[in-house]
Formats: C-alpha cells, sequence, structure tokens
C-alpha cells in the first residue's frame, strides 16, 4: 500500500526531511488510534482519539520528533497513551 493514500495533516520542507503525516481515518470514526512510521509500520503508539493521535503523529515528524513519516489509523490495540503530553513525556 502506498503510504501517503490518506489525508495529509502536516508536512516538513525538504529542507528538513519532507517528512509527512497522514490520516487514513475516516472522517465519522471514534475510538482509538494507531501511530505508526511510515517506513516500517511499528507503532509509536495507541491513543483513545483521533485528535490526540493527530498530535502525536505531527509531531513525530518534526526533527525532534524524530519517526520519520507517520501514519494514523484506526486500531483495536489497547490504549498506550491517554494523550499526547503523556506520550511525550513518558507516561500513560
Amino acid at each position: 500500500m502506498d503510504s501517503r493514500v490518506g489525508r495529509v495533516l502536516a508536512e516538513n520542507p525538504l529542507e528538513i526531511g519532507g517528512d509527512y503525516a497522514i490520516s487514513t481515518v475516516p472522517d465519522n470514526y471514534r475510538g482509538p488510534c494507531a501511530v505508526k512510521e511510515s517506513g516500517n509500520g511499528r507503532v509509536i503508539a495507541v491513543l483513545p482519539t483521533k485528535s490526540e493521535a493527530y498530535r502525536v503523529a505531527k509531531y513525530g515528524i518534526r526533527p525532534d520528533g524524530g519517526y520519520g513519516s507517520t501514519i494514523v489509523e484506526p486500531s483495536d490495540l489497547p490504549v498506550s497513551h491517554f494523550n499526547f503530553t503523556a506520550w511525550l513525556d513518558g507516561s500513560v
């Protein structure tokens, strides 16, 4: 599957890598979302809402985020972090 299929949430300029965050989450979806590295599909975090997952995905593409391009997908995995702040500081 082309990792760029979906809605682009954010994109970095080519000067700092050109990484992007995309979402494959339907507009009407309500539930947990996984944030994954697009290159290898490794799950970065599972959050209870798409808005919190979008925050993690957008931060992850930044140079200080360090994940490169990211994808947000609906998930049936257990929630690993309840919000962006918990993910950022390493708590649940």
